[in-house]
């Protein structure tokens, strides 16, 4: 800052000179105090006051105005000064103030000031510096102030300004250059809190090399070192305003080969930090450590950082650093960040020696981009209280030469297995592996020696195979508990030259692995070790890889049964089955290893019976909602379970028009509508007003599915108690037991006076028992009524609707046998199980969900997992020897004359044709003699019917009718 020309106009030259020349009797122009006119702003020392003081004797303030060395107060407010200070001056006065154009230069190493107590000091557009020699400080105590605004500048210090607790400090829209330390808040022993700080549009430069190298602790030092220092204080903000009143730390780089640079470095201190922007802290590329912020304590220290730009703002909060943030701290919130370059993002550990370390470490909503290393690691810092990196996204995209792509997005590690972090989330990040190096590795999350952490949502990609040699996207290594759901893990190529895992599990037992995609790596995902037991590993599915599944020939994972996983090979059917090494076909392990037999795999490999009962059917809500999607039998999706509150692949597929019935089939179209239909009926909030999905469900509310979807849903309801009727059995089943336990007492009782009123008690109980029946035989019979009431209605919904093929006229009548039977609870006729045995031995590929509501109802011990092991296989229909010839009738309704007409292929003889309803109550029936057609007359009310045609010496043949 330049306020004169190096020629001033004569007027002020002449005033200058007589200021000179007054304090030359007193201060003498000593060669210890002396500087070059390179050091200067006007580069001429004639225009400046020299004030020296003796060696440990301070010059006061007041006592320099007194004696014509400083202006006034009232006059140094708008007018410059210039000085040359040797030695220490004491600012004592309730206030003065340095105009903008003043300059102080502090020549020797024990130059400085210090700002008294009840004593305020500003500075506008000022500039204090040194010269030859690095200068100590300007030191606030006690109840001092200090204000540097407007344009100043300070350099050339030790410690530029140091702030002792009580003190009160402010900075804006001023520089900070060339100092080892440019602020030094706070103090050694009881964290304390400031008076006052503020820092505001303030730069903290380090790209000036220091003017005399510095020693600390026996270091030397020749560039500056740290922009803020902040040492046991309990409460301090370093917060800066939007757009030009961010605070800048710039170009801070290590002058000694191995040591570190800190923009902001705390100290046993808990500090915010908002609104600050880190540039050139040391370099991405791990040459140079330097730390955006970095935080140690021995005791309390928490920091929270806010993003200036953040995720979506124009500004990035820290540009090339070695690290964001390092902290050794209790707490730790680095929130709405943006990080572009770096090598390490953020890590929280415990150092060595320390006590306890981060208890709490929340890193969320930020975005790193050309990582080098790591996203995120937290070491050695268990147990904690939280930990969680949620919705962020952290992107590899530089070449990292010096180390070779060893890269990990969200590392967790301890030393030691030990007490858990009960509420550890790793939760909807975005991983991106973009720019490798050949012999390089990308990890997205790796956990070790942790337990219950859950690792939710999380988008992992690597898109750099060719350069590559390995890639894992999720590893949990001697981690129990680790609950791995719906994350998507997705490498590029099947033939990476190193270890390729979608999501490794090795030594980590109680895990659970739910729900997740993984595509393209060699192998999907694999179990190491003898501790996998009790693992859940259900409704995952990995396309694209020579191994799906794995387990190393170690492995105990415990028994797998009906878990609906799913994945195809890349090279061939065999390819993409379940592979274990050393797998003998003859000689099944599972005593000692894996339950085989009970591991059931749906593979795309509909007919396999080698490790896989490819259509497990159970009771459970969703057992059916699992499909392959194309002919190719390449590609595929998953529906989850039904208590998911998401729109799986499937379902949007569906809603798009895009999914293709497998192998033809139209059961499976059909399927995969009603499914997305009963999802979008029971989960309104996925169908938001005019969004696709609510314009195809609003298209597709008459349709059968639809409608078929809404039966059984009533018919569910239908069954369940009102809640007066719930209320009244708890009531009377109250009493029972209070009755009961009273008449055993009056039983037991000898005494007559006090068996007589026992006796009473029991006679007041037993009135309020009958009170209590009979409200509940009122409540059920207006429940049955109701319940008859909806029946008769849902019987004529059923009987309303057209259906076209047959696994929707199976799924109609299905619902009609099990609605008459109220869900099978009153018993089934012959004629009734006779047709659900029928449609519950039908493929369940091609039969839909009407055969498993069918096997369901029969509630067998029958096994038709071989049925469905040839699904979709040419039935052999071939008549064997010995077995009764088929009527293969023909039925044709024709309602203008009310009548059936019955067409079959060979002549029948003495035939008994009859017509029952759905509850199993025969309505007509017609004997025929010799003959090859019939018209049957129909004179029923309108609904569901069964046709049957009785025959000696053929196949007994059952039809439904439905009559409008």
């Amino acid at each position: 800052m330049k306020p004169f020309s190096k020629n001033p106009p004569p007027h002020i030259k002449l005033a200058l000179i007589l200021i000179y020349f007054s304090l030359f009797p007193l201060f003498s122009f000593a060669q210890s105090c002396s500087v070059s006119d390179e050091c200067l702003d006007l580069e001429d020392s004639e225009y400046y006051t020299v004030i020296e003081t003796e060696p440990n004797t301070p010059l006061s303030f007041s006592s320099l105005i007194t004696n014509g060395f400083l202006l006034s107060a009232t006059n140094a407010a708008s007018t410059a000064q210039k000085l040359i200070v040797c030695g220490q001056l004491n600012m004592d006065l309730t206030s003065y103030t340095f105009a903008s154009g003043s300059e102080i230069v502090f020549v020797s190493n024990a130059s400085g000031m210090k700002i008294l107590d009840d004593s305020y000091l500003q500075m506008r557009g000022t500039h204090v510096h040194g010269c030859n020699r690095l200068w100590d400080k300007i030191l606030i105590v006690g109840g001092g102030r200090l204000d540097v605004i407007q344009g100043s500048k300070i350099e050339d210090a030790v410690r530029a300004v140091e702030i002792q607790p009580d003190g009160v400090f402010s900075s804006s829209l001023s520089e900070f250059d060339g100092n080892y330390v440019s602020i030094f808040a706070g103090h050694f022993g009881v964290p304390k809190t400031l008076a006052g700080f503020s820092i505001y549009g303030t730069v903290f430069r380090g790209s000036k090399t220091l003017i005399q190298s510095y020693t600390d602790a026996s270091v030397t030092y020749s560039k500056p070192r740290i922009g803020i220092d902040v040492n046991y204080l309990a409460s301090l903000q370093i917060a800066g305003g939007p757009d030009s009143g961010v605070n800048y730390f710039l170009d801070f780089q290590p002058g000694v080969s191995g040591q570190s640079v800190y923009a902001v470095k705390t100290t046993n201190s808990n500090v915010n930090i908002s609104n600050c922007a880190f540039t050139n802290i040391g370099t991405a590329n791990s040459s140079s450590k330097g730390y955006g912020i970095y935080c140690s304590s021995l005791g309390t220290n928490v920091v929270n950082v806010t993003g200036f730009g953040g995720e979506s703002g124009s500004g990035n909060t820290f540009t090339n650093v070695y690290t964001a943030l390092e902290a050794n701290s209790t707490g730790i919130t680095f929130a709405d960040c943006r990080v572009v370059g770096a090598y390490k993002g953020v890590v929280a550990l415990r150092v060595t020696g320390t006590p306890l370390g981060t208890i709490r470490t929340i890193v969320k909503d930020s975005r790193f981009e050309n990582l080098w290393l790591s996203g995120v690691e937290v070491r050695n810092i268990f147990p904690s209280k939280l930990i969680s990196v949620t919705n962020n996204t952290f992107l590899f995209d530089v070449q990292n030469e010096l180390n070779l792509g060893l890269k990990t997005g969200v590392y967790m590690r301890n030393n030691n297995l030990s007490t858990p972090a009960p509420s550890a989330t790793i939760s909807g990040n975005t991983i991106i592996h973009s720019a490798g190096e050949a012999g390089g590795q990308f990890k997205g999350i790796e956990l070790i020696n942790l337990t219950k952490v859950t690792v939710n949502e999380n988008t992992i990609t690597d898109d750099v195979s060719s350069a590559s040699t390995a890639f894992q996207g999720i590893l949990c290594t001697n981690s129990p508990g680790i609950i791995v759901t719906n994350n998507a893990v997705e490498g590029k190529s099947t033939s990476y030259s190193g270890v390729s895992i979608g999501i490794s599990n090795e030594e980590s037992n109680n895990t659970t692995v739910l729900c997740n995609t993984v595509d393209e790596s060699e192998k999907g995902i694999s179990f190491n070790g003898f501790n996998c037991d009790a693992t859940d590993f259900q409704s995952n599915y990995m396309t694209t890889h020579s191994r799906g599944l794995y387990l190393e020939n170690n492995t105990v994972m415990g028994e797998q049964v009906e878990k609906f996983n799913r994945w195809a090979g890349s090279t061939g059917q065999e390819e993409g089955c379940f592979n274990f090494v050393g797998f003998d076909e003859n000689y099944t392990p599972h005593e000692e290893f894996v339950g085989m037999s009970k591991f059931f795999i749906n593979t795309f490999n509909e007919s396999s019976n080698r490790w896989a009962n490819p259509r497990s059917i159970d009771a459970y809500d969703d057992s059916g909602h699992l499909w392959f999607d194309g002919s190719s039998e390449v590609s595929f999706g998953v529906l989850c379970g039904s208590s998911s509150r998401t729109l799986t692949e499937m379902n949007n597929r569906v809603i798009g028009n895009t999914f293709d019935a497998i192998r033809g089939i139209t059961a499976t179209e059909w399927e995969a509508k009603y499914h997305t239909y009963s999802r979008l009926t029971e989960f309104p909030d996925l169908r938001p007003a005019s969004s696709a999905a609510d314009t195809w469900y609003s298209s597709n509310s008459s349709s059968s599915f639809a409608v078929l979807s809404d039966v059984q849903r009533d018919m569910m309801e239908l069954w369940s108690y009102s809640s007066s009727s719930a209320t009244d059995e708890e009531t009377l089943l109250d009493l029972i037991e209070e009755r009961n336990a009273k008449e055993a007492e009056w039983v037991a009782e000898t005494n007559p006076v006090t068996k007589a009123t026992l006796f009473n008690e029991l006679d007041s109980l037993n009135q309020l028992v009958i009170l209590a029946q009979g409200d509940l035989d009122s409540e059920a019979a207006d429940d049955d009524t109701d319940m008859s009431t909806t029946k008769s209605s849902l019987i004529t919904t059923l009987g309303s609707l057209y259906m076209a093929t047959t696994h929707e006229d199976n799924m109609q009548t299905v619902l009609g046998i099990l609605l008459a039977t109220d869900g099978g609870t009153t018993g089934f006729t012959s004629l009734q199980e006779g047709y659900l045995e029928s449609v519950a031995e039908q493929c369940r590929l091609e039969g839909g969900y009407a055969v498993v509501l069918a096997r369901i109802a029969l509630d067998t011990e029958v096994d038709y997992s071989s049925i469905d092991e040839v699904c979709g296989e040419a039935d052999d229909r071939s008549k064997k020897e010995g077995e009764a010839s088929e009527i293969n009738a023909v039925l044709v309704t024709n309602p203008a004359h009310d009548n059936i007409a019955i067409r079959w292929s060979i002549p029948v003889t003495d035939a008994t044709i009859s017509l029952w309803d759905m509850t199993g109550r025969k309505v007509d029936e017609w004997n025929i003699a010799d003959q090859k057609y019939f018209n049957a007359p129909v004179a029923a009310t309108p609904g569901i019917y069964f046709l049957q045609i009785n025959s000696q010496g053929l196949v007994t043949e059952t039809h439904k009718i439905i009559i409008h």
